[in-house]
């Protein structure tokens, strides 16, 4: 997507011929593949399909009435496995471990900042997907009563469950598809009980990209964080950051 002069001669392209039925054509390689079309016949071709590295491209294609070879040329988007995430408390210092952890109160309410950034030449979120990726936070609701943003309540992907324990609360925002050094900051409020919030208290963030696949039983398109069995798609959960409370 962005060094448009390396060609990825490893990957295949997914045809589907959509004329009167679905027909899957089966995989056809971006280096040297040919496919005999039939004139004004419509296709959808996925470059990238096969492969977890790149992002995927899904093209709708009319083939021309002509005696020639057409060449069709996918855009392709490296995944950031491990976006980078920096947390501001309210007085704007960026934490490091436990360095400016933000205190918080009984009965409190505090506005502190996630930055997400990404690295050059790379994506966060499948750039040809419609919805957003997801931005989560897990905590602990005997100390506090909500985590959130401002950015519209997503749908929890399921390999997020899997953190999820007694005691605790996961609640999902929208994050905004990123790429080639993109970042986005946002406000992040968090309130507290009747119970003091410790240093034993911080706040888990974890990231999910949206990606695409294709349901294996029914060959729908698949456009989200997980498939018909509930597999991760795209990028695994990206986990290990949190908000520091003091």
């Amino acid at each position: 997507m962005f060094v448009k002069g390396t060609a990825i001669t490893t990957e295949w392209v997914r045809v589907f011929k959509l004329n009167s039925e679905s027909k899957d054509l089966g995989l056809t390689s971006t280096n040297s593949g040919t496919l005999s079309t039939v004139p004004e016949a419509n296709y959808r071709l996925m470059f990238g399909e096969n492969s977890s590295t790149y992002y995927t491209q899904v093209v709708d294609y009319t083939a021309p009435c002509q005696d020639a070879t057409d060449a069709k040329v996918g855009v392709l988007c490296y995944i950031d496995t491990n976006p980078t995430v920096t947390v501001k408390d309210e007085n704007d210092d960026s934490q490091t471990s436990s360095t400016f952890a933000q205190a918080v109160t009984t009965n409190d309410e505090v506005g502190i900042t996630v930055k997400v950034k990404v690295a050059a030449d790379k994506c966060f979120g499948n750039p040809s997907a419609s919805g957003d990726n997801a931005i989560c936070f897990l905590y602990n609701n005997t100390a506090l009563i909500s985590v959130e943003t401002e950015t519209g309540t997503a749908n929890l992907p399921y390999a997020v469950t899997a953190y999820s324990a007694a005691g605790y609360s996961i609640n999902c925002y929208n994050l905004e598809k990123l790429a080639d050094r993109g970042q986005v900051e946002m406000p992040v409020t968090i309130k507290s009980g009747s119970s003091q919030p410790g240093v034993d208290h911080n706040v888990t963030i974890y990231l999910d990209d949206v990606a695409f696949d294709l349901n294996a039983d029914s060959l729908d398109e698949i456009w989200g964080f997980h498939d018909e069995d509930n597999n991760a798609l795209g990028s695994a959960i990206v986990t290990g950051d949190f908000i520091y409370i003091s």
